[in-house]
Parts: structure tokens; C-alpha cells; sequence
């Protein structure tokens, strides 16, 4: 009977999360530093993002969700390093912020680096209709065939698939 008392309490350290314990400081020192990372890749997908913009490219869902979530996780970031600065010397205080910042970067911010790193593309090509059917109708008005409706099928046909 002792023998399953003592697998259930192992086993119940193992379904419990463990942060790892580093001196107040430095976790902060490292939660600083993997928010300006995460500020980084942000840039970094956000200029690609702005490029396939004005590509007229189609920006992925993943890609748009990733950025609201970096966006949210820099604003904790920053609100647990000011908090933190402003606590003086209550211990337990400085202990919370100090497991919130582990949280943070082990459940978080690494898990967002890691998303960004495949991102190989945020965008795919898309020709909208609507310029489609401005160029043809610029070209319409500059044709002077007798083949008109002819023509005007055979780009129907064209854009229809689109």
C-alpha cells in the first residue's frame, strides 16, 4: 500500500510544471533580452508583411494572428518589468514577478521565436478582380475591332475562373 502512495505523489510532481529558478535579476535581465528578440522578429515579419502589401499580396492568417500575439506578449512583458522595478524589497512580491517572468518566457515568448522561424512566407500572390477588370476595360475602350464580343467572351472567360 506504501508502494502506491509514493507513485502517486511522483506522479504528481511529474504533472506539475516546473520554471526554472533563476536569481531575480537575471530573469529579468533574460526576459528583457527575449522581448527585444521577439521585438526583432516582429520587425523582421512585419517588413515582409508591408512588402507583400504593396505587392498586392494576400497576408496569411497565422501570420496576422502571430503578430496580434507578439503584440500582447510585448505589452505583459513590459508591464511585469515595470511592475517588478517598482517593488522595492518585498521579498514575495519579487518572488511572483519573478515566476511570472518564467512563465512568460518559457510558455510565451519562446514558443512565438519558434513560430517565426517558419515562417518562410507570410503572404501568397493574389491578382484581384477588380484590377483585372480594369485593365480590361481599359483595353476595351482602346479597341476598335469588329470582334468585340468575341473578345469580351474570351476574357469572361478569363476572369470567371478567378
Amino acid at each position: 500500500m506504501d508502494d502506491i502512495g509514493s507513485l502517486l505523489q511522483q506522479e504528481e510532481k511529474l504533472d506539475r510544471v516546473s520554471y526554472p529558478t533563476i536569481p531575480l535579476e537575471k530573469n529579468f535581465d533574460k526576459l528583457r533580452d527575449d522581448v527585444l528578440k521577439l521585438k526583432n522578429a516582429r520587425l523582421k515579419v512585419q517588413r515582409q508583411v508591408e512588402e507583400a502589401k504593396k505587392n498586392v499580396e494576400e497576408i496569411e492568417e497565422d501570420v496576422k494572428k502571430w503578430l496580434e500575439d507578439v503584440d500582447s506578449i510585448i505589452v505583459k512583458a513590459k508591464e511585469l518589468i515595470e511592475n517588478q522595478s517598482s517593488t522595492g524589497t518585498n521579498w514575495q512580491t519579487c518572488n511572483q514577478y519573478s515566476k511570472a517572468a518564467s512563465e512568460l518566457m518559457v510558455d510565451d515568448i519562446g514558443p512565438l521565436l519558434q513560430q517565426e522561424e517558419r515562417f518562410e512566407k507570410v503572404s501568397h500572390p493574389t491578382i484581384h478582380k477588380e484590377i483585372w477588370l480594369l485593365i480590361i476595360i481599359c483595353w476595351l475602350m482602346w479597341c476598335n475591332s469588329r470582334c468585340y464580343f468575341v473578345i469580351l467572351r474570351t476574357i469572361v472567360n478569363i476572369i470567371v475562373p478567378l
